[in-house]
């Protein structure tokens, strides 16, 4: 039995380094493959950056040539401007004169606008004028209205005062002067009776109803002037 275990320990013992000897081989020759494909990729790299530069000197080229050739051509353009001359263009009568019309009309349209204008201007400065005028008119027959009623006031104080006159003169042609005549008389003093026996003694300035004021008295000749122009004197009665 132990013999049969010890043979089974030297097979597996076996396989172990069968499998050593076989990964062994194995890695050795993944390390030579992995070498194979760096060199491959290294070599691609080159040929991809060599390409790239034959490229940028053919497209650098190609700008050139290109540039070269549309200078040219702008040139060959900017000549041909420049030789070449500019036709004018040729305008109809029939067309000048209707623009010449057409201007006058644009312009007859303005001057119309500018007349409208003016007088919408002038109209509105118009009715101003007439409402101002008919205020007017409206005040003056007002102030006519007062002047009229003063007017009449006028006439019936006057009349009043007319009438009030007439009484008055009426009344006094109504009562007549009373009659005086001489009493007595001094230098400066008079004594003077009436119809009805009654005595006034006056001085000279003193007022006598009816004649005025005393001016002057005179004993003498038995006077006394007053300034209404009447003399009064003795009493024919009593000489």
């Amino acid at each position: 039995m132990d013999k049969k275990i010890h043979d089974q320990d030297a097979e597996e013992e076996y396989k172990l380094q069968s499998s050593q000897r076989e990964s062994g081989a194995h890695f050795s020759e993944q390390n030579n493959s992995s070498e194979t494909a760096s060199a491959i990729l290294e070599k691609t790299k080159r040929q991809h950056i060599f390409l790239v530069l034959i490229l940028i000197l053919a497209s650098l080229g190609a700008y050139k040539v290109v540039n070269r050739l549309m200078q040219g051509a702008s040139s060959r353009v900017k000549m041909a401007t420049k030789l070449a001359k500019p036709a004018l263009p040729t305008v109809p009568a029939a067309v000048q004169a209707n623009n010449v019309i057409a201007n006058r009309f644009t312009h007859l349209e303005l001057q119309q606008r500018d007349l409208k204008s003016d007088f919408q201007a002038f109209d509105s400065e118009l009715s101003d004028v007439k409402s101002t005028l008919a205020e007017l008119n409206m005040r003056f027959a007002q102030i006519n209205d007062q002047m009229q009623t003063l007017h009449m006031q006028q006439e019936a104080f006057l009349q009043k005062q007319q009438k009030a006159e007439s009484k008055i003169i009426a009344r006094k042609k109504a009562a007549p002067k009373p009659i005086y005549f001489v009493r007595a008389i001094i230098p400066g003093r008079v004594w003077l009776t009436m119809q009805d026996g009654s005595t006034l003694t006056l001085g000279r300035g003193d007022k006598l109803s009816g004649y005025g004021f005393i001016t002057a008295i005179d004993p003498k000749q038995g006077t006394v002037t007053l300034s209404s122009g009447a003399v009064i004197g003795y009493n024919p009665d009593d000489r």
